[in-house]
């Protein structure tokens, strides 16, 4: 039996803000872990931080996404595993629009043709310096 995942053991998945529209999708992003250190660290750079990360899950996806034609005429509906809610997905790291909620949740929502493939380890990657 595979061990959990760190990043799957400390997520929390939240209540999805809005329902994405057409060929979107929204992507909660995981909270890095906790620092045990004693530094302080500016507001801008732990900003940086949180959106580092180049995985996420699918929390939500548009009505139309997964089935147009892409520029070079991919039939995107012919794919033979699509994104569904609760894949953990990896993206670009200038995909999509990152916010965050009230509740301090971290977010991106992306068109379909952003993400770039799907992972049952999000531990398996680093996140990287944007």
């Amino acid at each position: 039996m595979a061990k959990t995942s760190e990043i799957i053991a400390r997520f929390k998945k939240a209540k999805t803000p809005f329902t994405p529209l057409y060929w979107h999708v929204l992507v909660q992003i995981p909270k890095p872990a906790e620092a045990h250190g004693s530094i302080l660290k500016p507001e801008d750079l732990l900003d940086h931080e949180e959106f580092s990360s180049f995985v996420g899950c699918v929390a939500a996806v548009g009505q139309f996404a997964f089935q147009a034609k892409t520029k070079a005429e991919i039939d995107l509906g012919e794919m033979t595993r699509k994104p569904k809610v609760g894949d953990w997905v990896i993206f670009g790291k200038h995909a999509g629009e990152k916010f965050r909620t009230k509740d301090k949740t971290l977010w991106i929502l992306m068109a379909d043709t952003e993400l770039r493939g799907i992972t049952e380890n999000p531990d398996d990657f680093e996140c990287l310096e944007l």
